[in-house]
């Protein structure tokens, strides 16, 4: 089983490479799991790295909520 702050991570990843704005739930659930800013900034970068920056806006306005 893989525990939840991971799970989210990976569906943030995943949604954000296809584009889905869902990605910015995955995020905050991710962040609520657990996530730290590292984690999440380490999974935005592999997002990048694989997808190209334009994948990565459907996730950046969590970074922008005061509580992140």
């Amino acid at each position: 089983v893989i525990p939840e702050k991971y799970r989210q991570l990976m569906l943030m990843c995943l949604c954000a490479a296809k584009g889905y704005d869902i990605a910015v739930n995955h995020a905050r659930a991710a962040e609520q799991a657990g996530a730290g800013i590292e984690e999440m900034g380490e999974a935005i970068r592999l997002i990048i790295n694989v997808c190209g920056c334009p994948a990565i806006l459907s996730v950046m306005d969590v970074f922008e909520e005061p509580e992140i």
